[in-house]
This record gives C-alpha cells, sequence and structure tokens, in this order.
C-alpha cells in the first residue's frame, strides 16, 4: 500500500515538473486568453459541431515565456470535444495550439500546429511535438520536437529530433 502511494506521489511530482505550471480554474484570465478560447467554441460551431460540456475548455498551461515579468498562456484544445465535428481542433498533423503573450496583451495569439506542448528551462523555453517533416525525418525514425524561444519581439522555432 506504501509502495503504491509512493509511485502516484513520483507520477504527479513528474507531471508537475514537465508542465511547468497549469492555470488555476478560480483565476480569472486576461480577456484576450478568453477570446482565443471562445475562437475555439467558434470554430466548432462553424464545422456544425456543439462543444460538449466538461471537455469544453482547454488545457492551459502557463509561464513567462517572453520574459516581461507577467505570465503567457498556452492553449492546448487535445481535451476538447466538438460533437459533431471530430477533427474540429485536433488532426493528423496535431492539434490547433494557441500561445497567447502578456507582451502583445494576449491578442492574436501564435497558432502552433503539434501536440504536447510543455515548458523548460523555468518556463522560457516552449516544446511541442510537431509533424516529421519539420525535422526532415519520417516518425519511425523519432519524434521531432519544435523549440519555441521568444527572441526579438516574436516567437522562434528551431527543431530537433528527438528520442523514439
Amino acid at each position: 500500500m506504501h509502495h503504491s502511494r509512493s509511485v502516484a506521489a513520483f507520477a504527479f511530482l513528474a507531471l508537475a515538473a514537465t508542465s511547468y505550471a497549469e492555470a488555476d480554474d478560480a483565476e480569472p484570465l486576461p480577456p484576450g486568453v478568453e477570446a482565443a478560447i471562445d475562437g475555439y467554441a467558434q470554430e466548432c460551431t462553424a464545422l456544425g459541431g456543439t462543444m460538449e460540456n466538461g471537455a469544453d475548455r482547454p488545457r492551459i498551461l502557463t509561464a513567462d515565456l517572453d520574459g516581461d515579468g507577467r505570465e503567457d498562456y498556452v492553449l492546448d484544445p487535445s481535451p476538447m470535444v466538438c460533437g459533431g465535428a471530430a477533427t474540429a481542433f485536433c488532426g493528423n498533423g496535431g492539434c490547433n495550439i494557441d500561445v497567447a503573450l502578456s507582451s502583445e496583451d494576449y491578442q492574436n495569439p501564435t497558432r502552433i500546429l503539434g501536440g504536447v506542448p510543455t515548458f523548460e528551462q523555468d518556463g522560457t523555453v516552449l516544446e511541442v511535438e510537431v509533424d516529421s517533416t519539420n525535422c526532415d525525418t519520417t516518425p519511425d525514425k523519432g519524434t521531432c520536437i519544435a523549440r519555441y524561444v521568444y527572441r526579438s519581439g516574436a516567437l522562434q522555432a528551431t527543431y530537433e529530433l528527438g528520442e523514439t
């Protein structure tokens, strides 16, 4: 019994360490972030679908990606369900992940097609699994990782082949 609690605690700590921080549902989000979330619902409706209760919000990660001392938001729609439009947010190439930066007042988020977003290096690097063609390879050779950093007023990506 003690062993299973230790394993569960370790798994929780490992998950928490890889995602830097997930937004607290109790705190209000900046208007630009709420607008981006509303955009997912509008996409669903435009495809003839309806958002399913309990699966109508993205996973939200926060960190100071742009280095201005305020939280930035990464919206991962993978847990969202648009009934009647199965590929509304995620398809073969990944999910439509939005990055809303505080330095841009959370307006016009950067859209990244990929999956499994995580923050690394104290939240200064956003890693996203992306299509293998970005690494000029095939999926059987490994996972292509895009590493986004904020430089010269914009998110800039580099691509690296990860382990299989």
